[in-house]
C-alpha cells in the first residue's frame, strides 16, 4: 500500500521558506562555531550552505519577476565551487579510494585537507584542487545573507498561479 497524502500535502511551495529558515539557522550556528577550530564545523557549514542554496533555488521556481533567481545566481557566482566542495565532503570515501568524480582525483588515493585561519578568515582546502579552497567565514556570511534576502521578498503568487494553470492543461 502506498503512502496516502497528508491533508496539507499540496504543491504551493509554502514549506520551502521553512526549509530555508532551518538551513539558514544551521549555517549561522556553524558559522558561530568556527572559532572552536574544528574542521568538522567547516565541513558541516559547507554542506548546510549547499542545502540552503538548493532550497532557495527550489523556491525560485515560481519566480516570475526574477528577484529570487538573481539572488541565488549571485550567490552561486560568488561561490561557484560549492557543489564540488560539498561532494569532496559527502563522498570522502570515494575520493580516498581514488574513485572521486573530480577529473584530477581519478586514480589518486591520497585525500588530505588543510584547515585554519589565514588573514583573520577560516579557510578549508582539499588536496591539490584549486577550486577546493574555501573561505568558510565568507561562505557562511554570504549564505545567511542570501537566505535573509530571499525570505524578505514577498511570495510570488503570480508565479505559483501560472505554474498551477500549466499543470491543469
Amino acid at each position: 500500500m502506498s503512502p496516502q497524502p497528508l491533508p496539507f500535502d499540496h504543491d504551493d511551495a509554502s514549506d520551502l521558506p521553512i526549509f530555508i529558515r532551518e538551513w539558514r539557522d544551521t549555517v549561522d550556528r556553524q558559522l558561530q562555531r568556527l572559532d572552536e577550530g574544528h574542521a568538522s564545523d567547516a565541513n558541516l557549514l559547507i554542506v548546510a550552505a549547499h542545502q540552503l542554496q538548493l532550497a532557495c533555488r527550489a523556491y525560485a521556481v515560481d519566480d516570475s519577476k526574477g528577484d529570487l533567481t538573481r539572488l541565488v545566481d549571485d550567490f552561486a557566482a560568488t561561490h561557484p565551487h560549492l557543489p564540488e566542495l560539498r561532494n569532496f565532503i559527502v563522498h570522502f570515501d570515494e575520493y580516498y579510494r581514488g574513485q572521486g568524480r573530480h577529473p584530477q582525483a581519478r586514480g589518486r588515493r591520497v585525500f588530505r585537507y588543510s584547515y585554519g585561519r589565514s588573514a583573520g578568515e577560516w579557510e578549508l582546502a582539499f588536496g591539490l584542487y584549486p577550486e577546493s579552497h574555501c573561505r568558510v567565514d565568507a561562505l557562511g556570511r554570504d549564505a545567511v545573507a542570501m537566505a535573509d534576502q530571499v525570505l524578505a521578498l514577498p511570495p510570488d503568487i503570480d508565479g505559483w498561479i501560472n505554474r498551477m494553470m500549466r499543470r491543469r492543461r
